[in-house]
């Protein structure tokens, strides 16, 4: 955005020096010339400037050309048979005013340790084993009971994925889900990393 600001305000103010110099070759017309002018020069300066605040507003979640919000969330869930599952979850909602609904794709790449160490830190590569595709629709719901004022996402699988199992996450915040059971139970551990941040 800086790069945007400098180039724009190197190029208005050589602009309002040649309007200087030819108003003064022209006295008579030099204050009307001038007046016009300087207010198109204002109103071509605030256009640069929303344009330039509106490509640094997104943050965390994009938009379409139809204005339809999509986010993704990443993250590397434990696993009992391997290193690790690398989660990478996209939701695109419905339509510009829709947050409760849309269509989600998941992927889960299970991570095995690699035979090789990184030379760096000795700490142990990994690579994926095998990668399970999901697709379907999701529902942004809100619990009850004792579960009541937290916030979650139900995916829910179609009949074409490779993995026909319901997931939910709590929205834990803005930016994180947390992986949960049906119940809206996260583990007792808390040793055990179950989150996903969304991208930046």
């Amino acid at each position: 955005m800086s790069n945007i600001y400098g180039v724009s305000g190197v190029w208005f103010v050589g602009l309002f020096g040649f309007i200087h110099m030819a108003a003064a070759r022209h006295p008579p017309v030099r204050p009307q010339f001038l007046n016009i002018m300087k207010k198109t020069i204002i109103t071509a300066m605030a256009a640069v400037a929303l344009l330039s605040a509106g490509a640094c507003s997104q943050s965390g979640s994009s938009k379409d050309n139809d204005g339809n919000r999509s986010e993704t969330y990443t993250g590397i869930l434990p696993a009992a048979d391997v290193e690790g599952i690398r989660y990478t979850l996209r939701l695109d909602y419905g339509s510009p005013n829709d947050s409760v609904t849309g269509k989600y794709d998941l992927s889960e790449a299970y991570l095995v340790a690699d035979s090789v160490a990184n030379d760096s830190t000795g700490a142990p590569k990994y690579r994926d084993s095998v990668t399970y595709n999901t697709r379907g629709n999701f529902i942004v719901g809100s619990g009850t009971g004792e579960q009541a004022g937290i916030s979650y996402i139900k995916l829910v699988p179609d009949a074409t994925s490779e993995n026909g199992e319901t997931l939910y996450f709590l929205a834990s915040s803005d930016s994180t889900l947390t992986l949960t059971n049906a119940q809206l139970q996260t583990p007792e551990s808390t040793a055990l990393n179950y989150t996903l941040t969304r991208e930046k």
